[in-house]
């Protein structure tokens, strides 16, 4: 059973490497980068885009990434990089937030940030649009017995 588990989480590892999180790699150490006149940009992620924060920790994870924290008012955070840009993920005390570190023009680095969440959020398995039914979604209850 726990070898089965493993080979799971092998063969995932390896189909979100290859696949969503494919432009994500390790951190890059900020003291031997310099900075390089980057600037760092925020973006709070939207709760419908993250209903389950864990996941986007478990995904990074299962690719190799290390998790921090808990930290005041941070319950974890990942750095890494995304198209070779410095990042961090992080679930702070109201939401998931996103960090850029870049030296592009705010509006290309916005545009980075929302690609960036759209690698996670499909990595993280968030599907768009409503269910359909029979695709595992579950009625509303009537109440009356049907």
């Amino acid at each position: 059973m726990l070898d089965a588990m493993t080979t799971d989480m092998a063969d995932a590892a390896a189909q979100l490497r290859r696949g969503a999180l494919r432009d994500f790699g390790a951190p890059v150490d900020d003291e031997s980068d310099g900075g390089n006149g980057r600037t760092s940009i925020k973006m709070a992620a939207p709760m419908v885009e993250t209903p389950v924060p864990g996941l986007l920790r478990y995904a990074l994870e299962l690719i190799g990434l290390k998790a921090h924290g808990p930290a005041e008012k941070v319950a974890w955070w990942v750095s890494f990089t995304y198209r070779g840009l410095p990042c961090t993920v992080a679930h702070e005390k109201f939401g998931v937030r996103l960090y850029l570190s870049t030296s592009e023009p705010e509006e290309m680095a916005d545009a980075e940030l929302r690609g960036l969440l759209k690698k996670l959020t499909s990595a993280a398995g968030r599907r768009k649009g409503p269910r359909r039914a029979g695709a595992g979604a579950s009625r509303p209850w009537r109440g009356d017995g049907h």
